[in-house]
């Protein structure tokens, strides 16, 4: 009698578009320079509306941590996709966007999200790395840097609703413990803004 074949476990498309996103990201060396740790969530963890974020109180290397990003394996993306959120997350900690010394004083945590969200943005898009899911047409603001982009969002707060750029959900910040912001011991210097910069000097020497 002929042995029946096990029923194999049916993987997810959601599941198998995020393992291709990130063996598609791993193969990118500037972002692959970084070292962050990815770490996978369901739904039980993570609201269902949220495909990823940053904690920052992982990304303090000297006392041995590493910085982490949540990724939700039940949130439906391309890999392409999936390249384009996981590097948005990364590039929050190598901008400095946690950072004590670059938050602006007084600062609305939720525009300064929302400005620090548009500034990856852009820089991803013209990158080409992945594909992004929100249009930066959207956005017709200076995009010069960070502040620039925060002044401009401070005057025209309306604008804020009309899109995201984000990779949680508009009500959901995709940089955790913003409110908690990261101040480096004497000698010492953000860890991934180092490693990307010396990994982009590195991409852009190979062209030259």
């Amino acid at each position: 009698m002929a042995k029946k074949k096990t029923a194999e476990k049916k993987i997810p498309l959601s599941e198998k578009n995020i393992q291709q996103g990130i063996a598609l990201h791993n193969n990118i060396s500037l972002l692959r320079a970084m070292y962050v740790s990815l770490e996978l969530q369901d739904n039980s963890k993570m609201d269902k509306n949220c495909a990823a974020y940053v904690d920052s109180r992982y990304s303090t290397r000297w006392h041995g941590e590493e910085a982490r990003v949540f990724l939700n394996r039940n949130f439906l993306l391309t890999p392409e996709e999936w390249v384009f959120t996981i590097a948005h997350c990364e590039l929050h900690l190598a901008f400095g966007h946690f950072d004590a010394e670059k938050i602006p004083a007084n600062c609305d945590l939720r525009l300064w999200n929302i400005a620090c969200d548009i500034y990856v943005t852009k820089f991803l898009v013209e990158a080409k790395f992945g594909t992004p899911r929100c249009s930066l047409e959207l956005y017709t603001g200076p995009t010069k840097d960070e502040l620039s982009i925060y002044e401009y969002l401070q005057e025209h707060r309306e604008l804020c609703d009309k899109f995201y750029f984000g990779t949680a959900a508009p009500h959901i910040p995709d940089m955790k413990n913003l409110d908690r912001p990261l101040s480096y011991p004497m000698g010492e210097q953000n860890y991934f803004a180092v490693r990307f910069a010396e990994a982009l000097a590195q991409s852009v020497s190979r062209v030259v």
